[in-house]
């Protein structure tokens, strides 16, 4: 098989265990995302755009959800860890041998140094997480860019 077809092959059988962990965490999202826009909409350099006659579209996009995705990036950043759990479930579904089934089984089997490991895992993923938000915060946040 050449090596196209079996990163073809890789990626179709990925479709399934991706879309599930993304659903996991949509509604969760989505429920931010929209109440951080209820947030946002009033305010008066909104309504300063909607006078000068700025389009309903142009206003929700440009205006709008530009500064209403600040909150769910701190909140994806400290949620990144929980790609860990939820890959236990995912594994679980699909039969994939992954970390998430082999904690699992350390956890029944009382072997501390592995769930140990697995901890100071799940805190690196709290740094990583907090400093990619961090830097994605900065890069759309005009108001921290010139911060020293």
């Amino acid at each position: 098989m050449s090596r196209p077809a079996r990163f073809g092959d890789r990626a179709r059988h990925l479709v399934l265990p991706a879309l599930t962990l993304s659903l996991l965490y949509f509604p969760i999202i989505a429920r931010h995302q929209r109440a951080a826009l209820r947030d946002i909409m009033p305010s008066d350099f909104v309504s300063m755009a909607r006078a000068k006659g700025v389009s309903e579209r142009q206003l929700l996009y440009s205006h709008g959800l530009r500064n209403a995705l600040l909150p769910v990036i701190a909140m994806l950043g400290v949620a990144f860890p929980a790609l860990l759990t939820g890959a236990v479930f995912v594994e679980k579904v699909f039969s994939w041998p992954g970390m998430g089934l082999v904690t699992v089984n350390a956890i029944g089997k009382r072997d501390y140094l592995l769930v140990t490991a697995v901890v100071i895992l799940g805190s690196a993923f709290v740094v990583i997480g907090s400093i990619i938000a961090d830097t994605l915060y900065k890069a759309l946040d005009p108001r921290l860019r010139d911060e020293r």
